[in-house]
């Protein structure tokens, strides 16, 4: 049972490596995309009409931070 066990467990921390790397992918994408968008909306006349709209400058994901807000055990 132990082989057993021990298989599982790479198993699992194999899946959980290709989530994280997923994560951290899909994390710089969004901010990449939030880099644009705010360059986007700060160019005239973009900024006027972004103004106008009520549309405002986005935040990035900042992973720390997210991290912070978790609640602990």
């Amino acid at each position: 049972t132990d082989s057993v066990h021990a298989e599982q467990a790479q198993e699992w921390t194999t899946r959980w490596q290709t989530l994280l790397a997923r994560h951290d992918h899909s994390t710089a994408q969004f901010n990449a995309a939030v880099h644009d968008y705010n360059h986007a909306i700060a160019q005239f006349p973009a900024c006027v009409l972004a103004r106008i709209s009520g549309l405002r400058k986005a935040r990035s994901f900042d992973k720390d931070a997210a991290l912070q807000m978790q609640p602990s055990a």
